[in-house]
């Protein structure tokens, strides 16, 4: 059931980081940061449960490496977005692609 539920939460990420495009309203924009910060807490949730389960066995497969990866990244865009206003802009969108790849895990 909690795949079954990381798997919706991934695909719904994804749609909404397809839904997005330069010169949205910026309500729009306000909505999807919205989603974007929610998704980020789920996935964050997932990794603590899953470390908490498996320990150190976590680090051992890659696709979990590779989830951690993505949500650390994750938390410190936000942290350097809104604990010290620094935006970093480009490197910012190329990280959130990343969690596009996300669904290669769901192939797998």
């Amino acid at each position: 059931m909690f795949s079954g539920a990381i798997f919706v939460c991934i695909t719904l990420n994804t749609i909404c980081m397809a839904t997005t495009w330069y010169g949205e309203p910026s309500e729009y924009k306000t909505v999807m940061e919205w989603l974007e910060n929610l998704f980020a807490a789920i996935y964050n949730l997932e990794a603590i449960l899953l470390i908490s389960v498996y320990r150190q066995k976590y680090f051992l497969d890659s696709w979990r490496i590779f989830d951690f990866t993505i949500v650390l990244s994750a938390v410190l865009g936000w942290l350097s977005a809104y604990l010290f206003q620094v935006h970093v802009g480009l490197l910012s969108t190329v990280l959130r692609s990343f969690r596009i790849l996300r669904v290669l895990k769901m192939i797998k």
